[in-house]
């Protein structure tokens, strides 16, 4: 019995092993489609011929997560904040969790409003042992501890 519940396990586990799973998060909200701007399967398009700098598409809205498109570190992404946004979660200052809603953090961080929202771009970076929160712009980040990946704002590419 243990060697047919391992070996379920191991085929269930192989057949996953090409999809990112996010991490859990009691309140991540997974989007239920993909949205234009992403390919089939909800993954994010790449712009351009995935040479280097260039940033891939992810699907909009206030609930994306950096984790819902990649969690690679080293992956440069644009997330666009439609107008007229809802303020969800974040975690940390400066440095997001991956799970924090991009759209709430870089209100967070100046760079859009929410009744203006817009296009922000971002890079996964390495995991860090503590997250501050603060009070930035009329939103409020919490406080976290370690967590696998990270989320920072770059420069939007030149043309």
């Amino acid at each position: 019995m243990k060697a047919v519940v391992l070996a379920l396990a191991v085929i269930v586990v192989a057949s996953c092993s090409s999809t990112a799973i996010p991490m859990p998060s009691p309140t991540l909200s997974l989007p239920t489609s993909a949205g234009p701007s992403a390919s089939a399967g909800g993954q994010p398009s790449a712009q351009g011929s995935g040479g280097a700098g260039e940033f891939k598409t992810c699907h909009p809205g206030w609930t994306t997560t950096a984790q819902n498109c990649s969690i690679n570190v080293g992956d440069k992404l644009m997330v666009s904040c439609p107008s007229v946004g809802t303020i969800r979660y974040a975690w940390g200052t400066d440095t997001y969790t991956a799970d924090s809603s991009v759209c709430t953090a870089a209100v967070h961080a100046g760079l859009i409003g929410v009744e203006s929202g817009g296009d922000v771009y971002i890079e996964i970076v390495a995991g860090q042992e503590q997250y501050d929160g603060s009070e930035r712009n009329g939103v409020t980040t919490q406080k976290r501890g370690d967590w696998l990946t990270s989320f920072v704002f770059v420069e939007a590419p030149t043309p």
